[in-house]
């Protein structure tokens, strides 16, 4: 089945917390695949972190199975397996619930990646998403993953 949705907030924050939404549903999916299924870990599976051709008309959220059949992936998709594998580690659901998205936007008056974002009222915002581990600690699979 595939979904599709548009945010067409223009706030950030209610940008954030619709993404969010959706992420969140995205890691569940990931734990069900991952605690049913014989699957890699993320960062020992051989997938990257890379934007996709038409990141400015559309961006596509994958699960785990997605990812790992196109052998890469976007910042949301990839912190949404890992997100799942960490929640699945976790000793405890209260544990897991701890394992969150943290979810940062920058502003820009061009397209800073020259993929033809286009301005809308003057400003090219970039989302990028991280993992809050429970300890609290940043991991940036992006960074991790990246080509």
């Amino acid at each position: 089945m595939r979904c599709e949705w548009t945010i067409d907030a223009e706030d950030p924050e209610e940008v954030k917390a619709e993404l969010a939404y959706h992420l969140n549903g995205l890691a569940q999916r990931n734990r069900n695949i991952l605690s049913r299924e014989r699957f890699p870990r993320l960062y020992q599976s051989g997938v990257r972190y890379d934007l996709a051709d038409d990141i400015a008309y559309v961006q596509r959220l994958l699960n785990c199975r997605q990812v790992l059949a196109e052998r890469s992936a976007c910042c949301k998709s990839l912190c949404a397996w890992r997100v799942g594998e960490l929640r699945n580690d976790a000793a405890n659901e209260h544990e897991a619930s701890l394992v969150d998205f943290l979810i940062e936007h920058e502003e820009f008056d061009h397209d800073p990646l020259g993929v033809g974002l286009q301005p809308r009222n003057g400003l090219v915002r970039l989302y990028h998403v991280n993992v809050v581990k429970a300890d609290g600690s940043v991991e940036n699979p992006s960074r991790r993953l990246r080509r």
